[in-house]
């Protein structure tokens, strides 16, 4: 059993971020774990890079989880090891980047109103107040285009 799998089967999901290894959960491993991570650290690293991931395909799918606001760095670098030892799991990961919503900013972004395709400005230079278009806010609120918000329809200008 290699180095890899036996951390594995005790229980860690191990990835490279940025070359270095990243071990979840972290805070379970014992001092015997953390030194064997550490003699082992060459072997480990050599085993994660015979996964094969396509830099196209690890992107396709951290622009769905990002659209679908994931942000548990776990829970990324799980799905990212599993799809590259497992084609099934990267094509099943696939067939889910088709559904990112198109031109939607992730709801943890702050955004402007001025910079939304909804926003319709009461003056001719596009800026100041204004009304949202998706209905966001009612007829009889307006809102300033440069304040910064959180909105579930923002939609980038084309």
């Amino acid at each position: 059993m290699g180095a890899l799998a036996k951390i594995e089967s005790a229980g860690f999901n191990v990835s490279l971020v940025g070359g270095n290894l990243a071990v979840s959960p972290a805070s379970n491993l014992t001092q015997p774990q953390k030194e064997f991570l550490r003699s082992h650290k060459a072997e480990i690293i050599q085993e994660l890079k015979a996964v094969t991931l396509s830099e196209a395909d690890r992107q396709k799918i951290l622009l769905y989880l990002d659209s679908i606001g994931e942000t548990d760095q776990d829970i990324i670098n799980d799905l990212l090891t599993e799809c590259g030892r497992n084609p099934n799991a990267l094509a099943w990961a696939l067939s889910w980047t088709d559904r990112a919503p198109v031109n939607q900013q992730p709801l943890q972004q702050v955004v402007t109103c001025r910079n939304c395709s909804h926003f319709k400005s009461f003056n001719a230079h596009g800026g100041g107040a204004g009304t949202c278009g998706a209905g966001v806010w009612t007829a009889s609120n307006c809102l300033w285009g440069a304040t910064e918000r959180r909105c579930e329809t923002y939609k980038t200008k084309a």
